[in-house]
């Protein structure tokens, strides 16, 4: 790939304003992101972590309907995240059978924490799985010279294996050249569907996390979210009324390369 050719694939990915504090070890080490789904009768309990994130999500249901929901920010970057528990009550009373664009569309996910949201959709999918428990793992490694591998696997299953260079897929063949930032969804769709698509999704949003390896957060902290003007509105932490008061956090970041087995432990 030429220097003109990367440059302009990296206009349509999104940037880190404020001041930046980059990382010394990034492209030495892997994202992971794990989300385990529970189900025992009428209760689904979802939980993610990575390096950025701790969340659980805790959804009931009646069968046909979510009748209440519950939000937790065990581990999360800005001092706002814990209240975005709150927006999340919309989605009580959605049918179970929904789908996550349905849920998208019928909602407000951009004043809602993305990872929480996303998980609590994930939660009312296990509804329609004739399993306990169901696993994903999505590894990211860091990008050298503006390529690296993603991966995510379903229970130990590699579902998803694709070549990445700056938000766009180099391969498999057949999507060189898709987007893994806007548009996503609408090609995705068109490529795959059920547990594929879920899971093409779930790595999707892993590659956009794992972008944050870039950066020292640490050295951030107390940095006001105003600084990150191109995160406006995004999010629940960004929203008009609540960035003005939202600060970046120290003491948040995780490594999780050589240790997978510390995931969901939320330490």
């Amino acid at each position: 790939m030429t220097d003109q050719s990367k440059d302009s694939k990296a206009e349509s990915y999104p940037k880190y304003e404020g001041e930046t504090f980059l990382n010394p070890s990034y492209g030495q080490g892997v994202f992971r992101r794990r989300i385990r789904l529970s189900q025992i009768a009428d209760t689904i309990v979802g939980e993610l972590e990575d390096c950025m994130h701790g969340f659980r999500s805790t959804i009931v249901h009646d069968g046909s309907k979510v009748r209440e929901v519950l939000g937790e920010t065990l581990r999360y970057p800005m001092s706002t995240c814990p209240g975005a528990t709150e927006p999340l009550q919309e989605l009580l009373e959605l049918p179970l059978a929904m789908s996550a664009e349905e849920i998208n569309k019928a909602g407000n996910p951009f004043g809602n924490c993305t990872h929480l949201y996303d998980l609590s959709i994930l939660a009312i999918a296990h509804s329609q799985y004739h399993t306990a428990i169901r696993q994903y793992d999505v590894e990211v490694e860091d990008e050298i010279d503006g390529a690296c591998e993603a991966r995510v696997f379903l229970d130990g299953e590699l579902i998803h294996q694709w070549q990445t260079s700056l938000f766009q897929v180099e391969s498999p063949a057949k999507l060189k050249g898709k987007t893994l930032f806007k548009g996503f969804s609408r090609w995705a769709k068109q490529n795959f569907a059920g547990p594929e698509l879920e899971a093409a999704h779930v790595l999707q949003k892993g590659y956009f996390v794992a972008q944050a390896r870039r950066y020292n957060t640490e050295k951030a902290a107390g940095q006001s979210a105003l600084h990150e003007q191109a995160q406006r509105n995004v999010c629940y932490s960004y929203s008009d009324g609540i960035v003005e008061k939202a600060v970046r956090l120290g003491g948040n970041s995780r490594d999780f390369t050589n240790t997978p087995e510390q995931l969901l432990k939320f330490q």
